[in-house]
């Protein structure tokens, strides 16, 4: 009888807990649902925003854009487009595995003749190398990073991790969605190789959270995170906006590409990058501009608007256009 008498307290004791708790597990699961619900809907708000902001703009436009490596949102996001000096970025990248994979450091000087620098082409180390020299490995990346430099970059091609090798090692980290098959030179003997190397906006992000998760595996991988960090290229492209504005932003890390006028029509405006919070978070974005019928200063405040944006709901979870 005790013992009967003592199970129905418990039981009686369990289901008083229950009746007070209850309510309360309710409220957090119904709260936990309606957060998450939330944010879906300004997700999807969002995307409709870059939509909008894309749609009647007189261009094919590109958007892919994820927050600390999760979902990506995306405009686009799975057609290629050329790449133009956004290239210099994924090139970096297998030259750094082509110097994990042997002897070579980025201290090591490489010895460049005359015939090996093109003169007609973008290429700001003709200042100083004007019949080529000695320049180190390092040296070479910040020319093709800082100032996208040309020359720089074909010598990179020429001596370091040529075209098939830079292709193999893409096709290891995305298996499709990024191809370069041409080089700078290759690409001003011929302007039709232009469209050679393209990437959807979506395998771009992929490649630069590959970038922000492993910059500080080796000596090579940081140069290049620091030195694309030092860009001066693009200034009215992806900075524009969001740069100075330590509260907000405290690094951007970015690649530009621009293609020439061909007939009236701009064949590309590029901006692809990491963008850091104070808040330890991180953005990768990739935004690409193909066959603009319109001004580059068009095309560049477009990028900058939408880079803005980006962070806006990053930081808000609602964007301030």
């Amino acid at each position: 009888m005790k013992k009967a008498l003592k199970r129905i307290l418990i039981i009686i004791a369990i289901l008083a807990i229950l009746a007070v708790a209850l309510p309360y597990l309710l409220i957090v699961t119904v709260g936990m649902d309606a957060k998450t619900s939330m944010e879906e809907m300004h997700r999807c708000q969002f995307q409709h925003e870059l939509e909008a902001m894309t749609d009647s703009f007189p261009a094919k436009v590109g958007i892919a854009f994820s927050m600390e490596g999760g979902e990506i949102l995306e405009v686009n996001g799975n057609q290629e487009y050329p790449l133009l000096s956004v290239m210099k970025f994924p090139q970096a990248l297998a030259v750094c595995q082509r110097l994990s994979e042997t002897k070579i450091t980025l201290s090591d000087a490489l010895h460049i003749l005359s015939s090996e620098l093109s003169r007609d082409t973008w290429s700001p180390m003709l200042e100083r190398y004007t019949q080529g020299g000695v320049i180190t490995i390092a040296q070479l990346l910040e020319y093709a990073l800082v100032q996208s430099d040309n020359n720089a970059s074909n010598l990179l091609f020429s001596h370091i991790a040529d075209i098939d090798y830079t292709q193999r090692y893409l096709h290891s980290l995305l298996h499709d969605g990024c191809t370069i098959s041409a080089s700078e030179e290759m690409m001003r003997a011929d302007l039709s190789r232009i469209h050679d190397n393209r990437a959807t906006p979506r395998a771009t992000v992929t490649l630069l959270e590959h970038l922000y998760q492993h910059h500080t595996d080796g000596e090579a991988l940081q140069y290049v995170w620091d030195k694309m960090a030092q860009c001066q290229t693009g200034e009215k492209r992806i900075p524009r906006y969001i740069s100075g504005e330590g509260d907000t932003v405290t690094g951007i890390i970015h690649k530009t590409g621009t293609g020439p006028v061909i007939e009236g029509v701009l064949m590309a405006v590029n901006d692809v990058g990491c963008i850091l919070l104070p808040d330890s978070r991180h953005l990768c974005l990739a935004i690409f501009i193909e066959d603009a019928h319109c001004s580059m200063e068009q095309c560049e405040e477009l990028i900058a608007r939408i880079a803005k944006a980006c962070v806006d709901f990053a930081v808000t979870g609602y964007s301030d256009r």
